[in-house]
């Protein structure tokens, strides 16, 4: 069932000028390449070089996790997203509280994917997942690191924020993707300016 007026695009091509243009994006991505990037400059789309999303207000994006367990980085242009996330390290007791929930089993990696599962934190807390919530506003970067399961909602700018207080995160492990600590490294610097 859908929402009349609601929609949400997601792996709009992005790393070329031409298609950054056709997605209506700055023709210069404030994140790639980042320096220090190790990863190959073309590759798997997607994967390797950068997709753009949109959606209009009030537009949901279900839970889930990138495709392999990757990380992303997620740069908002505009609006304010609302995000909640869970601690990476939690994905079996988040797995298992989702499937919970579908009375699905979760027999392989995408089971999630068209189930369109929107629902509260606190149920994955009971669970054993610790999940955070916080509200992204535009020109910032949201770095999802890998394994952690997501879901959220895109905000008008003119909405007041909700009850919970934008917090910072810090891994107790050093991550061992270069683009993932070259991420951590850009968005402490943007927070210092």
């Amino acid at each position: 069932e859908s929402i009349p007026g609601v929609a949400y695009q997601t792996d709009i091509p992005a790393h070329s000028t031409k298609e950054r243009e056709n997605a209506f994006l700055p023709l210069q991505s404030p994140i790639w390449h980042i320096r220090g990037n190790q990863l190959p400059r073309e590759g798997i789309p997607g994967l390797h070089t950068p997709t753009a999303y949109r959606g209009t207000k009030g537009a949901p994006f279900a839970w889930h996790f990138e495709n392999l367990k990757l990380g992303a980085i997620n740069y908002l242009y505009r609006g304010r997203k609302v995000w909640f996330l869970t601690e990476p390290g939690s994905f079996d007791n988040a797995t298992e509280a989702f499937s919970n929930v579908l009375g699905l089993e979760a027999d392989h990696d995408q089971f999630l994917r068209h189930q369109a599962l929107h629902y509260g934190i606190k149920r994955l807390q009971s669970e054993g997942a610790p999940t955070i919530g916080f509200m992204q506003e535009a020109w910032q970067m949201v770095v999802v690191y890998p394994g952690a399961y997501h879901s959220g909602s895109v905000r008008r700018t003119l909405w007041p924020k909700p009850s919970t207080t934008p917090i910072s995160c810090t891994l107790t492990q050093r991550s061992t993707s270069p683009a993932m600590d070259a991420a951590t490294k850009i968005r402490s610097r943007s927070r210092a300016s």
